[in-house]
């Protein structure tokens, strides 16, 4: 359990630097589509690469493979367009308020589970999402008194919203094959479905437009290919820790909770990010349901 658990940690941190780099693409304002267009076609490769089971996926018939493509796909290019929603709020705002935003989109397969799949009611469950969703009106609110302090406009705050739901719909369609009787996924084919529909979002329009990386693009994409696909690899390591002691359900809220903390941290302490009370009752709101999801 503990190595689970230390690996849980390890991968909020990495995730914590997918939201520094993507930070620093914002306030730097470089090509977003050219890095992400780069990194992302790279995890494509590799996860058609070396994560697919290429021999059961042309030796035998696959159960719901159009579902299961239509899904993975669909939820791919949802999520790519929520990032690219978020990096428009954070060129415009407080990245410390965007990140938590954005990363608390896991209450929506909660959400699903519940209303659509009719899992077990659990007050836990409900007061969990109940406070994230309050968090939000905290956070929006603080941030409404601050920019009216520093004459801007609430736009980021609302492509923050949307950012969050799009990228909570999209992985609440990759949370439906889980609920399908007598499934499995033998090909292993939903990472390489959900990578092909995200980098369509950003490599399409950089080939279309042909807006290459500069040299420091290129090396940004680099390093956020390899600190993505570290991050996916300590999470299904840590899984496998877990399930041992039956603990899998703390994986991913305790991985974002970690990743939000940190990024709250940066946010506040080297980005210089002002808050008063009621913005840090909202990070905290959002941290304690965060932890409530995860008991």
């Amino acid at each position: 359990m503990l190595v689970g658990i230390l690996l849980i940690l390890v991968t909020g941190f990495l995730w914590f630097l997918i939201g520094l780099i993507l930070s620093n693409i914002a306030r730097s304002r470089l090509n977003f589509a050219a890095v992400m267009g780069v990194a992302e076609f790279l995890i494509f490769l590799m996860a058609w690469g070396f994560l697919v089971d290429w021999p059961v996926l042309l030796n035998q018939p696959l159960p719901r493979l159009p579902e299961l493509c239509g899904l993975f796909i669909l939820g791919g290019v949802l999520s790519g367009f929520g990032f690219w929603i978020q990096q428009r709020a954070m060129r415009q705002g407080h990245h410390g308020v965007i990140w938590t935003m954005t990363q608390s989109a896991m209450i929506f397969p909660f959400l699903a589970g519940i209303f659509i799949f009719h899992e077990p009611f659990t007050v836990g469950k409900i007061s969990g999402m109940g406070l994230v969703l309050l968090s939000f009106l905290l956070l929006g609110w603080n941030m409404s008194i601050q920019d009216r302090k520093d004459s801007k406009g609430m736009n980021w705050f609302v492509l923050a919203l949307i950012a969050f739901v799009m990228i909570g719909i999209s992985q609440s369609f990759t949370t439906v094959p889980s609920y399908w009787k007598n499934w499995a996924d033998l090909a292993g084919l939903r990472p390489a479905l959900f990578f092909t529909g995200y980098s369509l979002v950003f490599t399409s329009p950089m080939v279309y437009r042909r807006q290459w990386p500069t040299r420091l693009e290129l090396k940004i994409a680099l390093a956020l290919t390899a600190v993505s696909l570290a991050g996916q690899y300590t999470f299904y390591l840590a899984i496998d820790r877990l399930e041992q002691v039956n603990m899998v359900s703390l994986a991913y809220p305790l991985a974002i909770g970690v990743c939000i903390l940190i990024f709250l941290l940066y946010s506040a302490f080297f980005l210089k990010e002002k808050n008063s009370w009621i913005g840090w009752l909202g990070f905290s709101l959002v941290l304690t349901g965060l932890f409530i999801l995860m008991i």
